[in-house]
């Protein structure tokens, strides 16, 4: 509710007592809508309308909970306060009709959980159902669109689109590895060591583990088998699942040249504006006429009004001159930043494992140097693999 327009007003109360639950929980049972619930030294402070307070309160003393407005805001109270001045009121109330009209369109789009899916791909995914920008918002089906992203998108385990004013809220749960998705238990599956490695523990939830504590394991062998004896001397297929713990070992390699060209902030910046409204890039202002050699950075400001955000926005472009130049580094400043690769590199690939151990060794000729790494490893290699019976 934090930034809606609303007016009828919003108020935000508190709630003192020993059935603070119950009260909660019978107001969204009745079809309440309270929002920003959070307990604060064991007093419950939530935001509703201003005319679901009376309701509001009725149910506060059925359960022995006492009940006070700490807040007031809207438009309502805004014209209430200003209420002596005629002029203001005819103004305010011009600016509310239009941003009633303003509210049943689309003006924002925000997408909340996406790392792996970039944020333009899943806004022009959903533009294909008329969630854009400037669309009525009675025209679009939320829900709909939910259903036709989960077919799409493969690595998207969980998505919900809400409709909060005229803004849209997109939020998507990534699975974490595609490849690591669970299979459906219906399905019989082995499971696999995912690395070549000696397996240090094992958790074995169904199956038939072949490989015990301390064994090899070469990337690909079936660790605990789906094949089970039904207790009759009979052979059925069933659905594996366990964690095996091993630990493994992979290698990699890092170049850093002695000499590198790098670009140099020279100090010089020009900056142009555009108005965005609708879609629509429309420059003004002073235009930067040479680009070349520079850098663009860009700050988007959003034009509101009584905290209503406005469907237009400026954009500034400010682009600073670099110039490139040769930097040349001594053996021991190379190997640091060799080093910073690694630690990146490990942090990017290797962020679900333990790092036991890394051994580095180094190698100088005439132009840089070259990092070699072994990585020490322990970590889950467990993954679900289907039974495909013929």
């Amino acid at each position: 509710m934090k930034g809606n327009f609303s007016f009828s007003g919003i108020v935000t109360f508190s709630a003192i007592g020993a059935y603070t639950e119950e009260f909660i929980t019978e107001l969204l049972e009745s079809g309440i809508r309270v929002r920003n619930i959070n307990n604060k030294n064991n007093i419950v402070y939530a935001k509703a309308k201003r005319t679901d307070y009376l309701k509001i309160a009725r149910i506060a003393a059925k359960h022995r909970v006492r009940t006070r407005i700490t807040e007031r805001q809207g438009l309502y109270f805004k014209l209430k306060r200003k209420s002596h001045h005629a002029g203001i009121i005819a103004g305010i109330a011009a600016a509310a009709a239009v941003l009633i009209v303003l509210r049943q369109f689309i003006w924002k789009i925000e997408i909340f959980g996406n790392n792996q899916l970039s944020e333009n791909l899943i806004l022009e995914t959903i533009s294909q159902d008329g969630i854009q920008i400037g669309r009525l918002i009675s025209s679009i089906d939320p829900k709909g669109t939910e259903l036709r992203l989960k077919g799409i998108l493969n690595n998207v385990s969980w998505i919900n689109i809400e409709v909060n004013g005229s803004r849209i809220d997109v939020y998507i749960r990534e699975s974490e590895d595609v490849d690591k998705t669970e299979i459906p238990l219906k399905t019989p599956c082995n499971v696999i060591a995912e690395k070549t490695g000696i397996i240090v523990d094992t958790q074995v939830y169904s199956g038939t583990l072949l490989y015990p504590k301390g064994s090899g394991i070469s990337k690909g062998n079936i660790v605990v088998s789906g094949v089970v004896n039904d207790g009759a001397g009979n052979l059925i297929l069933s659905h594996a699942n366990a964690k095996i713990i091993a630990e493994f070992t992979e290698t990699a390699e890092f170049r850093q040249e002695f000499t590198t060209t790098e670009k140099i902030k020279s100090g010089i910046s020009e900056s142009e504006k555009e108005l965005m409204i609708l879609g629509f890039v429309i420059p003004y202002g002073n235009k930067v006429t040479d680009k070349t050699n520079k850098i663009c950075s860009e700050q988007i400001n959003v034009c509101s009004l009584f905290g209503f955000e406005l469907p237009w926005k400026i954009k500034t472009n400010t682009y600073t001159k670099y110039e490139d130049i040769a930097v040349t580094r001594t053996t021991d400043d190379a190997i640091k930043l060799a080093e910073q690769k690694l630690e990146l590199y490990c942090r990017n690939f290797y962020s679900d494992y333990d790092i036991i151990d890394i051994k580095k060794s180094i190698k100088c000729d005439d132009y840089g140097i070259t990092l070699s790494a072994e990585i020490r490893l322990m970590g889950d290699i467990a993954i679900q693999q289907a039974i495909i019976n013929n």
